[in-house]
């Protein structure tokens, strides 16, 4: 039985990141796994999270010692929040898997006291491997997981530019009014190339409505961006998790979002990737300038070393 620290129909990109841990991982047909649900819910004005409100989810406590490994898969955190399951992890003995994980975390003074139960730790960002460094921790950086879900796959580009519209703040100071004024910018400058408006939470459907006089694309089903993501030539928006399947697909993204977490694209430079901070939304300028084909094969290739290293540290 694998446990996994995720999130499941909360947010895409943890979507993404799991099934793209979960094709790294290859479990047998007949493993057992089980997603603790990262997330919070409000029930009668009390705060909970959701595996503690399920009916049919038993206390972590009775399954965890039971489980292979204990896999965190950095969606949407591996040290935050998580103290109490790395407590049962260290009474019970449990192996941790960090895979792909990424971001500066709380809770660092868990990381030497699991320290011997880490069979396996991968990154993908410079805030992730510095704690584990500091820790003392051997592991490997690759691309987020995220690239490799299953479904992430190259398709006729019929979409030549797909805007994703992000309305709460991407991590910078920017107000409310700068972030609608710079994606109205975009709307209007690239109209004539836009095929679709897509937003990534349920309350900014009647935003983009109001903004851009369309209606914007949005599903519960995380599946279903990939049909329109792996088919557009030209992201631009503000989702890492939006440009990663463009990427993935051979497209090019241009982010609107600028801070540590998108380091995790932009410090390979043969991703055809830019990142933007709200108030230079102009200087985004479409172009290819890369060729597809390589893209795909240097993604390939670190789905490779990154599963065999998985595989040589855990079997």
């Amino acid at each position: 039985m694998l446990i996994y620290s995720t999130s499941s129909e909360f947010c895409q990109g943890d979507d993404f990141i799991r099934d793209g841990v979960r094709r790294l991982l290859d479990p047998a047909p007949a493993d057992s796994e089980i997603w603790i649900n990262r997330f919070g819910v409000r029930l009668a004005g009390t705060e909970s999270n959701v595996w503690k409100v399920l009916r049919n989810m038993p206390p972590v406590a009775e399954y965890l010692p039971m489980a292979r490994a204990f896999v965190c898969a950095g969606t949407p955190a591996w040290l935050n929040n998580t103290r109490d399951w790395w407590e049962l992890c260290i009474e019970h003995n449990v192996p941790i898997w960090l895979i792909g994980v990424g971001s500066r975390q709380n809770n660092a003074d868990m990381l030497p006291l699991g320290k011997h139960l880490i069979e396996v730790a991968t990154t993908r960002d410079h805030g992730a491997g510095k704690m584990l460094t500091a820790a003392g921790v051997p592991h490997e950086r690759f691309l987020d997981p995220g690239f490799h879900a299953p479904y992430f796959h190259p398709r006729p580009k019929i979409f030549p530019v797909v805007l994703t519209y992000r309305h709460r703040r991407a991590h910078h100071e920017c107000d409310q009014e700068g972030r609608e004024a710079a994606y109205v910018g975009l709307w209007r400058k690239f109209r004539d190339a836009i095929a679709a408006v897509v937003v990534h939470e349920p309350d900014e459907i009647a935003h983009a409505r109001r903004l851009f006089g369309v209606e914007p694309f949005f599903s519960h089903d995380w599946r279903r961006y990939a049909e329109v993501y792996c088919a557009t030539e030209h992201y631009i928006g503000g989702r890492l998790h939006g440009a990663i399947p463009v990427l993935a697909g051979g497209g090019t993204a241009h982010l609107l979002y600028c801070n540590a977490k998108t380091e995790g694209v932009t410090a390979h430079d043969w991703l055809p990737v830019t990142c933007h901070k709200h108030e230079a939304w102009d200087d985004i300028a479409l172009g290819r300038g890369h060729d597809p084909a390589e893209v795909r094969a240097r993604i390939q290739a670190d789905f490779t070393a990154h599963r065999g290293y998985i595989q040589e540290a855990v079997g």
